[in-house]
């Protein structure tokens, strides 16, 4: 169409919905609808075991932790997978989430510190 002056292709379809959370914590992606910046958010909290047709994705505590740190929230993490998801999050997976995002709202890390004894 650029070279003979026709009108545009039609967009490719897009696939909203291209994950499946299951209740052991991984999570099916699809390779026709990742795109970008899917890949992008799912990245920050979540590690990749394979690639292929259908990639598969682990949640673990320290991606959790890690996805937490570069200013995710609960709340997002599970919206995303939710928005993104052929079916609602498995309620294990979203009670491992929180256990794992409460767990790391205790620990405080302070920079420096003064011992008096």
């Amino acid at each position: 169409h650029l070279l003979a002056g026709g009108p545009a292709p039609p967009a490719p379809p897009a696939f909203p919905q291209t994950l499946l959370v299951q209740p052991n914590a991984e999570i099916l992606a699809y390779r026709q609808g990742l795109t970008p910046a899917l890949v992008a958010t799912l990245s920050r909290f979540a590690r990749w075991k394979g690639l292929g047709p259908a990639c598969t994705l682990e949640l673990t505590p320290e991606q959790t932790y890690r996805g937490l740190e570069s200013g995710l929230t609960l709340p997002m993490i599970l919206q995303a997978l939710a928005r993104h998801s052929t079916r609602p999050v498995p309620p294990a997976v979203a009670d491992l989430l929180q256990r794992w995002a409460s767990k790391r709202e205790r620990i405080t890390v302070f920079a420096s510190a003064v011992v008096v004894e």
